[in-house]
């Protein structure tokens, strides 16, 4: 595998057209092969993420859930606000404590993917497990567990499948980096003004903090980018935040480039901006009190337990 940091390397890796996504489908194709496990649901699942496609097939996924969240925006953003200005009047009143993962960031997210596109119960179950399937280290026996789940939701929607395949993966695309982003820039930021009034703090115009920080991508052909030679088939792991970039170029790349930027960029930065509106008006101190990461959850970096204090 080949690490590229340089944000000019990377942006011209991620627009160029020499190098493609890499296939979570054909993973679990090659896992099938090996091991004689059968994973066909995930697979089918995979092929409905847009991450991680390329081409007409790209385009023939995406299109449907664009258009859904554009026929959605009014109302996701109506939820957000709604949900926003609601949990704030619940949660950040002196003195408190506040868990931000569970109290704050979760609830929000879930609130808004129903607007998006609403599901019952045992699929909200199903789709908060789905992204462990991109965790390397998640063991055989889990990834079978929830492939299990899959097939049996898919079993239940025989009629309208694809459909329903395509909403689940609009949702699980932005339940990690919503939750770990969100949560992450607000506790880097209280941490970087503790003491200091909500009210005084300089709030940036977009999240500092992304629980995404690389992608990866395959060389199609053999190729020269900068000073840099990939060879066919290569894997590249291209850092999109990192602390050697700046905070410019760490915004630069935030959600993407080209024809694969975040189908949620629209909502995101329209919570963070109605979050940061509230928070600028709090005339109470945020106070920075622990953070837990999840371990081996590659490629995100989740928080598992994040307390602030509002004093």
């Amino acid at each position: 595998m080949i690490i590229l940091k340089d944000p000019i390397a990377v942006s011209s890796v991620m627009r160029s057209d020499n190098f493609g996504q890499y296939s979570m489908s054909e993973r679990y194709r090659e896992l099938k092969q090996r091991t004689g496990l059968d994973f066909d649901a995930t697979i089918r699942l995979m092929d409905f993420l847009p991450a991680f496609l390329d081409g007409e097939r790209h385009k023939e996924i995406r299109r449907p859930m664009a258009r859904q969240l554009a026929v959605t925006k009014k109302l996701q953003e109506e939820t957000a606000a709604t949900q926003i200005a609601f949990l704030f009047e619940k949660l950040f009143i002196p003195p408190s404590e506040i868990e931000l993962v569970s109290q704050f960031a979760l609830p929000l997210w879930r609130e808004i993917s129903a607007s998006i596109v609403n599901h019952n119960r045992d699929a909200l179950d199903l789709i908060n497990e789905l992204p462990w399937l991109f965790v390397a280290t998640l063991s055989i026996r889990e990834r079978i567990k929830i492939n299990e789940r899959l097939e049996k939701f898919i079993d239940d929607n025989p009629m309208n499948v694809d459909d329903s395949l395509c909403t689940i993966a609009l949702r699980v695309l932005g339940t990690k980096p919503f939750v770990g982003s969100l949560v992450l820039s607000l506790y880097q930021i209280i941490a970087q003004n503790a003491g200091k009034k909500s009210s005084e703090i300089h709030w940036p115009r977009t999240f500092p903090a992304s629980s995404l920080t690389f992608v990866d991508r395959i060389c199609k052909h053999a190729t020269q980018i900068g000073n840099d030679d990939f060879g066919a088939g290569a894997r590249v792991r291209c850092f999109t935040q990192h602390e050697t970039h700046s905070s410019e170029e760490n915004g630069a790349l935030l959600f993407g480039l080209g024809v694969h930027t975040c189908l949620g960029k629209g909502i995101s930065e329209f919570v963070w901006k109605v979050l940061t509106q509230h928070l600028g008006q709090l005339g109470s101190c945020l106070v920075p009190l622990d953070k837990e990461m999840d371990a081996y959850t590659e490629p995100f970096l989740m928080p598992r337990v994040v307390r602030i204090a509002v004093r």
